[in-house]
């Protein structure tokens, strides 16, 4: 299944919610969403075209079995100031934070293979939440290399965690806490 969640044009604070390439309404002034995926693949696609989606409870992606992945995407619009993605203490869980100085974007996930991110952003980190625990903290190979099928995307491995795919970056930054 592929579930997509959108700032209504004009609308900040409302979200659209797409589900299989379907329009299936607009969440008005949501203080969370929460994306449950099935046994099936699953890919929720972040879109932040239109703006930021800044909820007080973040969004929460459970991705189940299968294969399950978060794009985080954006066409057009501003370059973001940062964008940070932290690692869990288990293969395919963390957070992706994405902020433009005004809103933050949060996104919690559970269960992905892989993350990929086109939105523009300044700077982004890959680093262990502070004061939790984090695959960053372990003896770790961590790699940087080309996507294998894409070239204008970089991506970064550790380990056993989902791979993340990226473009449109200014810098990266890798912090394994060492």
């Amino acid at each position: 299944d592929t579930f997509e969640l959108v700032q209504t044009p004009g609308m900040p604070g409302n979200v659209d919610v797409y589900v299989n390439g379907g329009f299936t309404g607009t969440l008005v002034a949501p203080t969370e969403i929460q994306v449950l995926g099935s046994n099936d693949d699953d890919i929720l696609t972040v879109n932040s075209t239109n703006g930021l989606i800044d909820l007080p409870g973040g969004i929460r992606f459970f991705g189940g079995s299968g294969q399950d992945g978060l794009v985080l995407t954006q066409t057009g619009g501003p370059e973001r100031e940062l964008e940070r993605v932290e690692p869990g203490s288990n293969p395919g869980q963390g957070t992706s934070i994405i902020s433009d100085g005004a809103a933050d974007q949060i996104v919690y996930f559970e269960g992905l293979e892989p993350i990929q991110s086109n939105v523009p952003a300044a700077s982004f980190t890959i680093a262990a939440f502070p004061a939790a625990a984090s695959i960053l903290q372990s003896n770790n190979a961590i790699n940087y290399s080309a996507h294998p099928l894409n070239n204008t995307f970089g991506r970064v491995t550790i380990d056993s965690f989902e791979p993340i795919d990226f473009q449109n970056k200014g810098t990266l930054v890798i912090d394994a806490g060492a």
